[in-house]
């Protein structure tokens, strides 16, 4: 359903919606509306998950098995690495595993990398 602004009277239908989730801008967690409304009653912001984060680092054979499209080919990551050594953008893969989640990177995403000295 997009975005949600709580103080906007136009976009109160979207909490009538169920199941309704609004994410947490602290830990990447999802929360139901419901839960979440007396908070944004009091704060425009709001972090819902007040536990303390936990950030577990995926293993090397976790990130080796993520798909990677370079230049148009499918590759894993493990196999980019070998043509690729210095790897510039393991970084930006574990930022955005951390986002997504490992699962969905495994089973959903491609990173995709486009090196511009390769044709």
């Amino acid at each position: 359903m997009g975005y949600y602004i709580h103080s906007c009277p136009k976009m109160k239908y979207k909490e009538k919606f169920a199941p309704s989730f609004l994410l947490c801008p602290q830990n990447f967690t999802w929360w139901p509306i419901p839960e979440c409304q007396e908070m944004l009653n009091e704060n425009k912001f709001c972090v819902f998950d007040k536990s303390p984060k936990t950030e577990k680092q995926p293993s090397e054979d976790e990130l080796n098995d993520l798909k990677v499209l370079l230049n148009r080919r499918l590759l894993t990551y493990s196999r980019y690495k070998t043509l690729a050594p210095e790897d510039k953008y393991r970084e930006i893969l574990l930022t955005l595993v951390k986002l997504v989640g490992l699962e969905k990177c495994s089973k959903n995403f491609a990173f995709i990398i486009i090196d511009p000295g390769e044709s």
